[in-house]
C-alpha cells in the first residue's frame, strides 16, 4: 500500500509520487529504466528495468511532530514562530538518516537486491539553499556512519511544492 501513517496520519500517495518522481530523476540521470514492480514495505518500492532490481526506501523529514500533524491535518493551526529552525531540520535530518541506516529491518532486500537508495523528502516550508547546505555539512560530520552503512548505496534529498516540482540533491 502506499500511503504513509505518521503519527496515526495518513499521508496518501506521498510515497508513490515521490518514489515516480525519483525513478524518473534516476533513469534520465543514468540512461536506465527503472520502473516500480513491488511494494513490500520494506523497502517502499522494488523497482526494475527487466534485468537488474533494486530497492527504494522513502522518508518525510519534519522539523518536529507538531509540523507533521500541521502538514497532515488540515484543520490543525500553525505552532508560532520558530527559533533557528535550520537547526531543527537538520537535526530532525540526522535523526531520520542515522535510523534509516541503521535499520535493521532491510536485511531481507540487501540481502536478494544489494544496496538501496535512501529518499529523504524535506518536508519544511521554509527550506531553502542555506538549509541544504547546511544539510550537506551536516551529512560530512557523520561521513563514518554514512561509509560504513550497507544498506543504502545512494541517499537523495528532496524538496518540494506538495509533490509538484521534487528537485533531487545527491548527499551519498
Amino acid at each position: 500500500m502506499w500511503s504513509r501513517v505518521l503519527n496515526g496520519m495518513t499521508n496518501p500517495n506521498r510515497e508513490k509520487i515521490v518514489i515516480d518522481k525519483l525513478l524518473e530523476f534516476y533513469n534520465k540521470e543514468n540512461n536506465t529504466n527503472y520502473k516500480v514492480v513491488d511494494k513490500p514495505e520494506p523497502p517502499d518500492a522494488i523497482a526494475s528495468d527487466g534485468e537488474v532490481s533494486i530497492w527504494i526506501e522513502h522518508c518525510d523529514v519534519y522539523r518536529s511532530d507538531d509540523e507533521a500533524k500541521e502538514d497532515n491535518h488540515k484543520d490543525c493551526k500553525h505552532i508560532g514562530p520558530l527559533a533557528n529552525p535550520d537547526d531543527g531540520i537538520t537535526q530532525k535530518f540526522l535523526i531520520n538518516l542515522e535510523n534509516k541506516l541503521t535499520k535493521e529491518s532491510y536485511i531481507k532486500a540487501y540481502n536478494e537486491f544489494g544496496q538501496g537508495i535512501l529518499v529523504m523528502v524535506i518536508r519544511d516550508p521554509l527550506f531553502d539553499a542555506e538549509t541544504l547546505e547546511r544539510i550537506k555539512e551536516v551529512s560530512k560530520d557523520v561521513k563514518d556512519l554514512i561509509e560504513n552503512n550497507n544498506y543504502f548505496k545512494e541517499v537523495y534529498v528532496t524538496w518540494n511544492n506538495k509533490y509538484l516540482d521534487c528537485i533531487f540533491q545527491k548527499i551519498i
